[in-house]
C-alpha cells in the first residue's frame, strides 16, 4: 500500500466516523470518553483529516521526503484544528447557553426515544420545545429498555445527558426515588 492511498484511507474513514458521529448525535465521544471542552473526538478526527488530506496533496504535488511531508501534514493541521476549534468548536458547543433555556429546564418534559435506550447503554431522546426541537444523549433512569418511539420522562440531566423512564398516560410519579431508580 503506497503511502498516498494510506493518506486517502484515513481521510475517507475520517469523514465517515465524523458524519455517523454527528449523524448519532455525539454517541461515540460519550462511548470512547472524549467529550472534554479540548480534546474531543471531532477536533481527533479533523486533526487527521486534515493531517490525511494535506499529506495526500504532499505525496502527489511535491518531491519532499516522507519523513517531511508527515512534519509538514502534522503541523499544519495542529495548526488548522487548533482555529477550528478555538473559532468554531467551541462556541458552537457553548450555543446552548444563548438559547432561552438550560437543559436542566428540561426536567420533567416527555420526548420521544428517536434511539433506543438499552439498559446498560446510550439511546437518544428528542423532546419540543417552544423554539424548536432538543436532541440529546438519553440513559435509562431506572435501568430498563426503553424502545425506539416510545415516550420517555426526562428525570434528571447530568452532564448533558437526560436521564429518563418509560412514560405513558398511566405513569405515576410517586414511585420515583430521587436517588435513582425505582
Amino acid at each position: 500500500m503506497t503511502l498516498s492511498s494510506i493518506f486517502i484511507t484515513i481521510f475517507i474513514v475520517t469523514l465517515v466516523i465524523l458524519f455517523a458521529n454527528l449523524l448519532l448525535g455525539g454517541v461515540f465521544d460519550l462511548a470512547l470518553g472524549l467529550d472534554s471542552e479540548i480534546f474531543n473526538l471531532t477536533t481527533t478526527l479533523c486533526f487527521m483529516g486534515v493531517a490525511s488530506f494535506i499529506g495526500y496533496i504532499l505525496v502527489n504535488y511535491t518531491s519532499f521526503s516522507t519523513a517531511l511531508i508527515l512534519t509538514l501534514a502534522a503541523l499544519i493541521s495542529l495548526a488548522l484544528t487548533v482555529i477550528l476549534n478555538i473559532f468554531v468548536f467551541i462556541p458552537l458547543s457553548k450555543m446552548e447557553s444563548s438559547t432561552a433555556f438550560r437543559l436542566e429546564d428540561l426536567q420533567g418534559e416527555v420526548g420521544e426515544v428517536t434511539l433506543a435506550i438499552l439498559p446498560d447503554s446510550v439511546g437518544e431522546l428528542t423532546v419540543p420545545t417552544g423554539l424548536g426541537t432538543v436532541t440529546r444523549t438519553a440513559r435509562s433512569y431506572d435501568g430498563s429498555h426503553i424502545e425506539l418511539g416510545e415516550q420517555a420522562l426526562i428525570i434528571e440531566v447530568k452532564e448533558h445527558i437526560f436521564y429518563v423512564v418509560k412514560y405513558d398516560e398511566n405513569f405515576d410519579s410517586t414511585k420515583i426515588k430521587k436517588s435513582g431508580g425505582f
